[in-house]
């Protein structure tokens, strides 16, 4: 992080030492950043506060932590919008219902016709629901 805006306030351009670096540097700041990432993703799976905190650390050192948090924010959010439609989708929930899956195959391998409900079966359907 000090580096590269030590690097990016200066004129390093054509310092032999420097530039000879630089691909160093980068692949430095490269890999702290991505293992700063796998600690992050590993800590707040397993909800580890110390964890969470040393990667956003090294984050904040590479002055890339507001980029990081929004990505993070953004991708929890968006999986937590994913989680709600698919927990309130009628159609899933109709199916989970009957017991039966996308196709509409029934626990005993037959095709469903009628919706599930608390009533008994058309006539001639009971052995759906022995089966």
């Amino acid at each position: 992080g000090e580096i590269k805006l030590a690097l990016n306030g200066g004129d390093f351009a054509g310092i032999d030492v420097i530039d000879e670096q630089m691909s160093f540097i980068r692949e430095c700041a490269v890999g702290c950043a991505r293992e700063a990432n796998e600690a992050l993703s590993r800590g707040m799976e397993l909800k580890s506060q110390s964890e969470v905190g040393a990667a956003l650390q090294v984050h904040y050192n590479l002055n890339e932590l507001g980029k990081v948090v929004d990505a993070r924010v953004a991708a929890y959010a968006a999986a937590a919008v994913d989680a709600f439609k698919e927990a309130l989708d009628v159609e899933s929930l109709g199916r989970e219902a009957s017991g039966a899956d996308a196709r509409g195959i029934g626990p005993g391998g037959h095709k469903s016709n009628y919706r599930a409900s608390s009533s008994a079966p058309p006539s001639g359907a009971e052995h759906v629901w022995i089966d």
